[in-house]
């Protein structure tokens, strides 16, 4: 004869302990899903704010970089003076010559110059904050130790090597401070625009880069009466360097640069 399952129902007691269990799991189970959205939901939260702080700082960085003190062309004596040798006044972009190192970095920019005249004016600014390098290295450094000049360079037009340099030094026209940026408008007169190409170079006055003998990495220090080129940046050159068709020989041609033209305002600050 085959044996029946005994189907009987559980007793009260044991029936209302495992409604309990089972109540017991929902709950838990319910608890924990309200405790992983409130979690998820602060997680999102934190990560938001986290993104808005990025985005904030990020606009905050490219308003600071992006701000240029200094700009436009100032009416100096000097500009004045070469002003009446000849009214032939250019200007370009040098803002794409931005050159950056560890030991500093410079951006040029608003460059107008009366070649005829050997005049040159620009604004040139460094970061501070990337001269904490250079500060740890050299405990005597002073930002008054920084300065600017201006060289123009002359090549062999086949070897293409330069094959002389003359250095000029500025006018310091004025400075100013914003944000992480330092900045000059400084202006050069005597300069000799029938050069290759003009540089603008950072020096820092008693400071000397060593290169020891053994191979190991360079370093600065304090030396006083030395000077270090902390960064250089070409800011114009002069010809494009073509080559004849019949002779096969090298020739310069000039470049051909945008005037400026001076407003209302700036031709009545000449008189």
């Amino acid at each position: 004869m085959e044996n029946i399952a005994n189907t009987s129902p559980l007793p009260d007691t044991e029936r209302k302990k495992v409604e309990k269990q089972i109540d017991d799991f929902d709950k838990k189970n319910q608890n924990y899903e309200k405790n992983k959205k409130i979690v998820s939901r602060l997680v999102s939260g934190a990560l938001g704010l986290a993104l808005l702080a990025f985005v904030i700082f990020l606009i905050v960085r490219i308003v600071q970089s992006d701000h240029k003190a200094l700009n436009g062309l100032f009416i100096t004596e000097e500009f004045k003076d070469a002003y009446t040798v000849s009214d032939e006044v250019f200007t370009h972009d040098t803002e794409n010559a931005f050159v950056s190192s560890g030991e500093g970095s410079v951006l040029p920019y608003s460059f107008v110059y009366i070649p005829k005249a050997g005049y040159a004016q620009l604004t040139v600014r460094y970061n501070k904050n990337q001269l904490n390098d250079v500060k740890n290295a050299c405990p005597n450094f002073s930002e008054d130790f920084i300065h600017f000049t201006l060289s123009a360079s002359f090549k062999d037009i086949e070897t293409e090597e330069t094959t002389n340099i003359i250095t000029y030094t500025p006018n310091v026209v004025a400075t100013e401070e914003k944000y992480n940026y330092k900045y000059f408008k400084i202006e050069f007169s005597g300069v000799d625009f029938t050069a290759d190409y003009l540089t603008i170079n950072m020096i820092f006055d008693n400071v000397e880069k060593v290169v020891p003998d053994d191979g190991s990495a360079t370093y600065l220090r304090d030396m006083p009466g030395a000077q270090f080129t902390a960064g250089d940046v070409q800011i114009h050159d002069q010809y494009n360097i073509k080559v004849d068709s019949e002779t096969n020989q090298k020739y310069r041609e000039e470049k051909q640069y945008a005037p400026y033209y001076l407003s209302d305002s700036e031709l009545g600050q000449l008189n």
